[in-house]
């Protein structure tokens, strides 16, 4: 932390910290150029940075900034380097100049304090957590949303399974019905087809009972005609005696005729014997 009364050169340290760190002008909040940092009237301006090695030799940053043609040049341990290079280097010690977390410039602490909750978590573990923090952390926000995604499939799937479970009640309901559908047809075909078959069996049932009702009255009739015989021949007998009676009154009335023919021949005779007998 920087502290000075205004105007003794407290900005003026941070900027030259966050460029010669290999950090953007933008970060600053002061100017869009790295020359624009540079003093009026001057042509050039140098950065020097010793970073303190607790594993080793201190490491120097150098970088020089020349207004002509708007170049950069770059030293690392008093040795030309590149931009790469050097920021290469300035990761290895965890130094995070575009981290407002770790790097707060006097121009960025009303973007600083607009930084979301999950942003500025996430920059304070860049800043001071371990370097495999951050990693875990978006692990984590990537699991989260990998188990978000996973409750609104599950959550979609389980609707989508109410509403097949609901259709396949309707569709049971449905299957039910054809199927009793299907076995009335079914035992339709078979009463139409064993119909023929149950029409002979009636008539042969029909023939059976009329054949021995026939049997019957047929017993009866011999029964009667027995029963009658006596009758008959009785009336046979009367028959031929009427027959004979008849034959011999027919002769009586032929004997009769030939007696009255003869007694009127007679009394002719007897007439005109006495005409005669008159005469005389």
């Amino acid at each position: 932390m920087i502290i000075g009364p205004n105007g003794t050169g407290k900005s003026t340290i941070v900027c030259a910290i966050a460029l010669g760190l290999g950090g953007a002008p933008s970060l600053l909040g002061r100017a869009k150029n790295a020359i624009e940092f540079i003093k009026t009237g001057a042509t050039e301006s140098m950065i020097l940075i010793e970073l303190k090695n607790g594993n080793g030799p201190n490491v120097t940053v150098q970088r020089n900034i020349h207004k002509a043609g708007n170049q950069n040049t770059w030293k690392l341990n008093s040795k030309p380097s590149t931009q790469k290079e050097v920021i290469s280097t300035i990761a290895k010690f965890d130094i995070q100049v575009d981290n407002l977390c770790q790097f707060l410039p006097q121009d960025k602490v009303a973007e600083f304090a607009q930084l979301s909750p999950p942003l500025l978590l996430k920059r304070t573990q860049l800043a001071a957590g371990e370097k495999k923090l951050s990693e875990w952390q978006d692990q984590l926000m990537t699991w989260r949303l990998t188990q978000k995604d996973l409750t609104l499939s599950y959550e979609s799937g389980q609707t989508h399974l109410k509403v097949l479970t609901d259709r396949n009640v309707g569709l049971e309901k449905d299957v039910l019905k054809l199927k009793q559908r299907e076995a009335a047809l079914k035992r339709v075909a078979i009463l139409k087809a064993t119909l023929p078959l149950a029409k002979y069996s009636s008539a042969k049932i029909r023939h059976d009972e009329a054949k021995i009702e026939e049997e019957e009255k047929k017993r009866v009739v011999q029964q009667i005609e027995q029963s009658h015989l006596p009758i008959q021949e009785a009336v046979s007998t009367l028959e031929t005696e009427s027959r004979n009676a008849v034959t011999t009154l027919n002769q009586l009335k032929q004997t009769a005729t030939g007696m009255s023919s003869q007694l009127t021949d007679t009394t002719h005779q007897i007439e005109r014997s006495k005409l005669v007998t008159k005469e005389a």
